[in-house]
């Protein structure tokens, strides 16, 4: 990516990871890790289909169920 950006937040569940940028055609890519126990539910902030761990052509928000490892949502 080459512009990125992290984040993470801490709470009694555990650590929730973020990181985010845009690739050389200026696609966003973001990446979630969560806690074991912890559901979340992610809008991309952009219009159209997506990507979510390489399965193409996704639509609309993405649920992040913890404990499972990162979730990697990149804009097709």
């Amino acid at each position: 990516l080459l512009t990125k950006r992290i984040g993470n937040y801490s709470d009694a569940a555990g650590l929730i990871y973020t990181a985010w940028g845009y690739d050389s055609a200026g696609k966003i890519h973001m990446e979630v890790t969560a806690p074991k126990g912890t559901t979340g539910t992610i809008s991309p902030p952009f219009s159209g289909s997506f990507s979510v761990n390489g399965k193409s052509h996704q639509a609309g928000t993405v649920t992040v169920k913890g404990g499972q490892g990162k979730v990697t949502i990149a804009q097709d």
